[in-house]
């Protein structure tokens, strides 16, 4: 008679587990990415949350003069100054604001577009992130002049 041992052989055994660690490696990858995803939205709404309180500060005085979808154009006078022109709008990765002289001061990062509107004293401001994520925010500005 036949010797009949029952059980797995060693190429079995390395089999299930080479197929366990790979379903394993794909979990592992899935969550960490899935937690990128999330911290680049908290970490983005956050730099909006900042940006807001910069433009809304009462020693700076922001003023909303226009905008298209893309941009708009805003007027803030410190303090102890006079007004100057400010352009939001989003640009190689970033939303920033610039002057017209050319300097700029980025907001918020990893934005792939940016859509403003102004309706009835409130900027509503719309970020879609580089992760697809999007982030509204809405600030009250008076209307200022040009």
């Amino acid at each position: 008679m036949a010797n009949r041992r029952t059980g797995f052989t060693l190429i079995e055994s390395l089999l299930a587990l080479l197929i366990g660690s790979l379903v394993m490696l794909s979990v592992g990858l899935t969550v960490q990415q899935l937690h990128r995803d999330q911290t680049t939205g908290m970490i983005a709404a956050t730099q909006l949350d900042n940006a807001i309180l910069h433009l809304t500060d009462e020693r700076r005085s922001a003023q909303y003069i226009s905008n298209s979808s893309s941009e708009v154009r805003l007027s803030m006078k410190p303090s102890e100054g006079i007004a100057k022109v400010h352009t939001l709008k989003a640009s190689r990765g970033q939303l920033m604001l610039s002057t017209i002289a050319g300097g700029y001061m980025p907001l918020v990062e990893k934005v792939s577009s940016a859509q403003f509107r102004y309706d009835k004293s409130c900027l509503i401001i719309e970020l879609v992130l580089f992760n697809h994520q999007h982030v509204i925010r809405q600030i009250v500005l008076p209307m200022g002049e040009v």
